[in-house]
């Protein structure tokens, strides 16, 4: 949404911080006014600002985890603003975010960095296709009436981290609007930037010098065209390839994180190898995001795969665990990689040597057969232990955990439940089942999921249950995130049990 007008001038640009300036520097210019409905004074919040505010939080747990803050008084904010963006209030949403990230930051943070609070940064398109030097508007908002006023550096910055611009904006003539000229193909990042301490990202965008829209159209007809390409393989490529569009879906998790140039390349040489006969996707190394073919359709799958159990290092043995990581309601294939401690499971399959799979949760709550159909495309590219494939999942997918926990005993070597969980058949068998409540939970109060497991601990199935003292219901994840992946690991299938993919 653009601002009510643009007000007064933004300062002169200085000097670059780092190196010397380049020789045709973009500009960047005040804009012209933009008109909004009558009566609107501040701008209308986004999923993709509740997504900042949540990178904000996760990196300042990650960052001061250790500190002094009042983790139940943070765990309460953080619930009431699940219950909010539950409830669609978005607004609400981001400033409770805000709140918990400045009480667990404390005054590690400089106090300019707050002046961010409350306020949007917003690309007019989140990609400009401009065959030469392209020009890109922003647009500055406030989220919330009344905000403090104040200077605060905005710069621009490739995705590599190189400085293309720095303004100082004068926040009480907010809104405005800021232009950029002459900037060359790229992906770019503003960031509010307090001059001293770590910078907040506020946007991100894309300049292409060619349509990506025709550059997909061209991959998919040359993918058709490959003779003999074993389906599934043709599958992956097009699922990657129909993220690269003009015009990105909604502002969402996932494009803090989105580069469709970084994509059409990757996606140009993944088409490549595949008509010179070769796979480029099988036992591949990184973080990787692909679907896979189910009886539901195309699911969205993020992959991580240590480089250690990549396709050139030499591998004995079974195969390595393949943790399995379900999101809660709201999220995406994304949440578990970039959210919960700043995708701290990554640094754990690093260190315990796993490969982690995180789909989107919702297919899984209808049909277990969703589970069957992505072991074995998984396993066409990557040779994971069949004895130990674990389940991990948060709120909406620790009920998706515990559900198949049971209705795939057989097969699962060990779930675990946070925060979330089903209510279980104490006379069905059950793979081993860690479930943990929160204490302070006011979205799956921990009584619920007392009573959701009671008949089956007294049936004498094998599932433990522990209470996480002073937590809620949001922050409960990152906190046991270690000790429930040690305890999942811990938990390999018996050989002989039925049921091996």
């Amino acid at each position: 949404m653009s601002p009510l007008l643009i007000l007064g001038l933004l300062n002169p640009l200085p000097a670059p911080i780092t190196g010397s300036e380049p020789a045709a520097a973009p500009a960047i210019e005040t804009a012209d006014p933009a008109s909004l409905p009558p009566g609107k004074e501040v701008a209308e919040a986004t999923r993709f600002d509740v997504a900042l505010a949540y990178q904000r939080l996760e990196e300042a747990c990650d960052r001061f985890g250790a500190g002094s803050w009042d983790r139940a008084q943070v765990s309460d904010i953080l619930d009431e603003a699940a219950g909010m963006f539950l409830a669609g209030r978005i607004g609400a949403t981001v400033n409770l975010l805000d709140e918990a990230t400045n009480l667990i930051a404390g005054t590690s943070l400089p106090e300019a960095w707050r002046l961010a609070d409350g306020r949007s940064v917003r690309p007019e398109r989140a990609v400009t296709v401009a065959e030469g030097p392209a020009r890109v508007r922003l647009d500055l908002v406030s989220l919330t009436p009344d905000l403090p006023g104040g200077e605060l550096g905005l710069c621009l910055r490739t995705r590599e981290g190189t400085l293309v611009a720095r303004r100082v904006i004068d926040l009480s003539q907010t809104p405005c609007g800021v232009e950029f000229t002459g900037l060359p193909p790229g992906a770019y990042v503003a960031e509010w930037d307090p001059g001293q301490g770590p910078a907040r990202i506020a946007c991100t965008f894309v300049v292409s010098a060619e349509s990506l829209d025709r550059a997909r159209e061209s991959l998919l007809a040359r993918l058709d065209a490959i003779p003999g390409a074993p389906e599934p393989t043709r599958d992956i490529a097009r699922g990657r390839a129909a993220l690269i569009t003009d015009h990105p879906p909604g502002r969402s998790f996932a494009e803090l994180r989105f580069d469709p140039l970084t994509r059409l390349a990757e996606v140009r040489a993944e088409v490549g190898a595949i008509a010179e006969g070769r796979d480029p996707y099988a036992a591949r190394a990184g973080d990787f995001w692909r679907t896979v073919a189910t009886r539901a359709g195309p699911v969205p799958v993020r992959l991580y795969v240590p480089p250690r159990l990549g396709v050139d290092q030499p591998r004995s043995g079974p195969g390595p665990p393949l943790v399995i990581a379900l999101h809660g309601a709201g999220g995406d294939e994304n949440l578990w990689m970039d959210g919960y401690a700043a995708g701290a499971i990554r640094r754990l399959a690093d260190e315990r040597g796993f490969i982690v799979a995180s789909p989107l949760t919702y297919p899984f709550l209808g049909d277990p057969g969703i589970f069957d159909d992505l072991v074995r495309e998984l396993r066409l590219h990557y040779p994971f232990d069949p004895l130990r494939i674990h389940f991990i999942g948060h709120s909406m997918g620790g009920i998706g955990a515990s559900l198949l926990a049971q209705r795939r005993a057989g097969v699962i070597a060990s779930a675990c439940a946070i925060a979330g969980a089903a209510g279980l058949d104490a006379e069905r068998p059950c793979a081993p089942l860690l479930v943990i409540a929160a204490e302070r939970d006011r979205i799956m109060p921990a009584s619920r999921i007392r009573r959701a497991c009671r008949g089956a601990i007294a049936a004498g199935l094998p599932v433990e249950l522990r209470e996480s003292a002073g937590l809620g219901h949001a922050l409960v994840a990152a906190v046991e995130l270690q000790g429930a992946v040690n305890w999942l690991l811990a938990h390999p299938r018996d050989a002989d049990a039925p049921g091996a993919p």
